[in-house]
Parts: C-alpha cells; structure tokens; sequence
C-alpha cells in the first residue's frame, strides 16, 4: 500500500496499511488539484485520494504526513458495480472531473462523479480486463486483460469529451 513516484530520487507515499488484504489496483492523478486517487480492489473496494506532497521527502497517513480520505466507499461502488465486483483499474477525466473505473468482474468501465453517481458504463467484450490507457492524443483507449490481450477503441466512436456516448 505504497506508491513510488520516481523522479530524480524516488519518494514513498505510504497511503494504507500494508497487512490488508485489499491492494491497489490502480492511480489516477487528477493534474490540476495534484490529487491522487487509488483504486482498492476487492473484497472491499475503495477510492482513496490524497493531496500530491508539495515536497519531495517520503510521506505516511501513520504519521499524519499524508492525509489520505475515502473518495468513494464500499457501499458506493457496490451499488453502482454490483456486489462482488472489484476495481481493476482507474483514470481521472480531466474534462470532466470524474473518474472512470475499471472493473474486471463486471467487465465494464464506468464513469463515475466524486459524489459516487454513476454517468455511464462502457461494456467491454474482452475476458479478465484489468488496465487502461490513452494514446498521446486522446483518440485512442487501450484496454488490456488477461493473459496479454489487447483491444482499441478509437475514441471517435465511443466516447465524447465530456463522457461515453
């Protein structure tokens, strides 16, 4: 339950304790408020976010350093994902100010507000996904699965620049 961002030297940001079972699964980063957001997966999903430090020293929520709060909670992403769902995956839509969060169970990305309301959810075909990107133009969504499979959606068709189709 640490995040490594690697600059010059590399800085850890400490955000959970480490003997849970739950792990995170994926980072947004949210560019304009230097908020992070992770992705907890299952049983008991989360979104926790944080204010990127300022500095450059390693920080922890043990010692108050890092001041991590729940974006979005169990409940909250049970019912918008179904229960037994999971994340696999996260990105923060600047445009939009939402994230979009990828479940591998429910083999879906959804578009979700920081209030925990879901927008709309993008089906997708492939088997176990478990991450996403965008190409350096934003046309183009990568989705990745199990085991080393790939698809693209060119952007265009799916979605617009304030969400899905």
């Amino acid at each position: 339950h640490n995040l490594r961002l690697d600059q010059i030297s590399t800085q850890k940001l400490t955000y959970a304790p480490t003997q849970s079972g739950d792990a995170g699964e994926g980072v947004a980063y949210d560019e304009l408020n230097d908020v992070i957001y992770i992705c907890i997966e299952d049983p008991n999903m989360q979104v926790l976010s944080f204010l990127r430090p300022s500095h450059s020293n390693d920080a922890s929520y043990e010692n108050g350093s890092l001041t991590v709060t729940e974006t979005l909670s169990t409940n909250q992403l049970n019912s918008i994902l179904g229960p037994n769902s999971d994340l696999s995956s996260c990105y923060y839509h600047q445009t939009s100010g939402r994230l979009w969060l990828m479940s591998h169970i429910a083999h879906n990305i959804s578009d979700v507000d920081l209030s925990g309301n879901l927008i709309e959810q993008l089906d997708l075909p492939i088997g176990q996904v478990e991450g996403f990107t965008f190409n350096y133009v934003f046309n183009e969504l990568i989705v990745v699965s199990e085991p080393w499979n790939h698809q693209i959606y060119y952007l265009e068709d799916i979605i617009f620049s304030q969400g899905f189709e």
